[in-house]
């Protein structure tokens, strides 16, 4: 658990330290002209909304998953997030928003979630926090990697605000 918290608070620290260097050169920041963490906050908040609807999913669908409730385990929660999340945000590309939401989710689904979720002893308290915050921290890493990957997705992220 201890290194878990180690590579998530490097994780912050590398992506902080970075964004500020290359797009600052000043050695004084002032965070009121630059915005550099709503794409680590959109990741989180995937992350987390695809590991709790996943523990859902799990549970509705109990111990025995055919082949037809496992699609549905797997690719629900992405379509789910891709769908719901945005309505609730402001956008000036809600396509590229909805696009990106979907890889991201799934990437979350695939490789910090599958593996947790089934391999897990129990369902105590403590097992669902640190498998829903492996998502969150999961959903934040494939969220920065889609970003520098598709411009037009993060610009949509950039201009994304809550509706109020």
């Amino acid at each position: 658990m201890r290194c878990i918290q180690y590579i998530v608070l490097t994780f912050f620290l590398f992506t902080f330290v970075q964004t500020q260097t290359l797009t600052n050169p000043s050695t004084i920041i002032d965070s009121s002209q630059y915005n550099s963490n709503s794409i680590t906050l959109a990741g989180a908040s995937i992350g987390f909304a695809t590991g709790a609807s996943m523990f859902l999913i799990e549970g509705i669908a109990g111990q025995d998953v055919n082949g037809l409730e496992a699609i549905a385990l797997f690719l629900g929660p992405s379509f789910i997030n891709s769908a719901v999340i945005p309505n609730y945000l402001e956008s000036k590309n809600k396509g590229h928003l909805r696009t990106g939401m979907l890889l991201s989710s799934c990437a979350t689904t695939i490789i910090p979630l599958f593996g947790p979720m089934f391999g897990r002893s129990d369902s105590s308290p403590t097992t669902v926090a640190l498998i829903i915050s492996m998502g969150a921290v999961g959903g934040a890493v494939y969220n920065h990697v889609l970003a520098l990957i598709s411009p037009k997705y993060k610009k949509a992220l950039k201009s994304v605000k809550l509706k109020g």
